[in-house]
């Protein structure tokens, strides 16, 4: 008896994993997740690690200001200084003590701020394929003893979602391995992640502890205007 409950067990799982649900769902089913979620303020601390640091690592505090749709800004406060990086419809820089540069919105925003920023699906299908993410290509995969669901070529860069809840749980882009966890099981306000680390070669480059998430709060729209970001230099 016990054998034959195994078998009907075994047998309903594999049939189960046998669909593969398309991105478009998925990636649906993420958008009605943080549909209410329109602005969003982030406060972490983020190691750096490296042989560039002293000891082999530094530690900057961050915040992060997302108001949806497609409006981003992290502040990153370094020991020489600040580094501000501002993505606004049609136009993106990275603000430092240097001056002011003009950089593509994708390097910005990263895979977690693509998925925060969008402000529906097509707009994230749009940002995900500018990514050259191979949005048709999807299957369930082996994380950390879990089953997950993975978009994008098996070798090349993809995200990473939790099956049935349909949370970011890492992507991999250009041979970099981003991490989104959650020790405690819950995470933040919007399935924000606890943790969020970034490597190489399973080497870690950085690993951000976050403190603090707000929603739904009121944000000025000076926080992201260029001109209110103090900068020596002219853009280039």
């Amino acid at each position: 008896m016990r054998f034959l409950f195994a078998s009907f067990f075994l047998f309903f799982s594999s049939q189960a994993l046998a669909y593969v649900p398309s991105s478009d769902f998925v990636l649906g089913q993420w958008m009605k997740k943080i549909r209410r979620v329109k602005t969003l303020h982030v406060a972490q601390v983020t190691t750096l690690f490296g042989r560039d640091y002293e000891d082999g690592q530094a530690e900057i505090s961050e915040n992060i200001w997302i108001k949806r749709p497609l409006q981003f800004r992290m502040e990153s406060k370094y020991p020489n200084g600040v580094i501000n990086e501002l993505v606004m419809p049609g136009k993106s820089y990275r603000v430092t003590p240097r001056g002011v540069e003009r950089k593509p919105p994708l390097e910005l925003l990263g895979p977690l701020g693509v998925l925060w920023t969008a402000g529906s699906k097509e707009r994230l299908i749009s940002l995900l394929t500018q990514m050259k993410i191979s949005l048709e290509k999807v299957r369930w995969i082996q994380q950390n003893g879990e089953v997950a669901y993975e978009m994008g070529e098996e070798s090349g860069r993809r995200l990473i979602f939790e099956k049935n809840t349909w949370i970011p749980l890492g992507a991999v882009i250009d041979g970099r391995e981003y991490r989104f966890a959650r020790p405690s099981g819950k995470g933040f306000p919007g399935h924000y992640p606890e943790v969020i680390e970034i490597k190489r070669n399973e080497e870690t480059l950085s690993r951000s502890q976050v403190a603090t998430v707000q929603t739904g709060i009121s944000l000025k729209n000076s926080i992201f205007k260029l001109e209110t970001l103090h900068s020596r230099g002219k853009t280039k």
